[in-house]
C-alpha cells in the first residue's frame, strides 16, 4: 500500500486570507445529493477527522467527527478506494443540510508528487476555511468525477 502525506495544501492559502480571486468553480453552488441507501455498501474510501494524524502511518489515533467551530486545527486521514493514479486529485468541501442538500464551499486541485497514493493526510484549519460556522461538512477527493473518499464533520458552538 502506497501513502502520502499532502502538506502545505492549497487550502492553507484559504486559512492565511491569502485565497485566490473568486473563480467559477469556487462559487457556492447547492446541489442536491441523493440519500445513501445503507444497506448498499459505499464504493468510495472513507476520510477520518481527528486532532492529529501519525506522520508515519498517517492514521488518525483518536477519531472524532465533532468540533468547536473556534477549533485552530483539524486533521483529516483519507483511505481511498483506489491509487491517485493521477499528478493531481480534485478536493472537494460542501456544507450538509439536515435534507442532504450540499453547498460547496471549496473546490481546489491538490498537487501529488506520488501518484500510486492510496492514502492521503493533512491539517489545517478547516473551520476557518468554512467560516468558522457552526454546521455539518462534507469532504471529498474526486479523480475524473469518481469520488475516491468521502467524510463528514461537524462544527458546534
Amino acid at each position: 500500500m502506497k501513502r502520502i502525506a499532502l502538506i502545505g495544501l492549497v487550502l492553507l492559502a484559504a486559512c492565511s486570507g491569502a485565497k485566490p480571486a473568486p473563480t467559477a468553480t469556487q462559487q457556492p453552488v447547492t446541489t442536491p445529493q441523493p440519500t445513501p441507501d445503507p444497506t448498499v455498501p459505499a464504493t468510495f474510501g472513507r476520510i477520518t477527522f481527528g486532532t492529529s494524524y501519525d506522520p508515519d502511518t498517517l492514521e488518525i489515533a483518536k477519531p472524532i467527527t465533532k468540533f468547536k467551530r473556534t477549533v485552530a486545527m483539524i486533521a483529516w486521514s483519507a483511505s481511498l478506494s483506489d491509487t491517485v493514479n493521477a499528478t493531481s486529485i480534485e478536493l472537494v468541501i460542501a456544507s450538509q443540510s439536515a435534507s442532504g442538500t450540499e453547498r460547496v464551499i471549496e473546490r481546489v486541485d491538490i498537487d501529488v508528487a506520488n501518484p500510486d497514493s492510496d492514502t492521503l493526510a493533512n491539517k489545517v484549519d478547516l473551520a476557518s476555511i468554512v467560516g468558522n460556522k457552526a454546521g455539518t461538512y462534507v469532504m471529498r477527493y474526486i479523480r475524473d468525477g469518481k469520488v475516491l473518499a468521502e467524510g463528514t464533520f461537524t462544527l458546534v458552538k
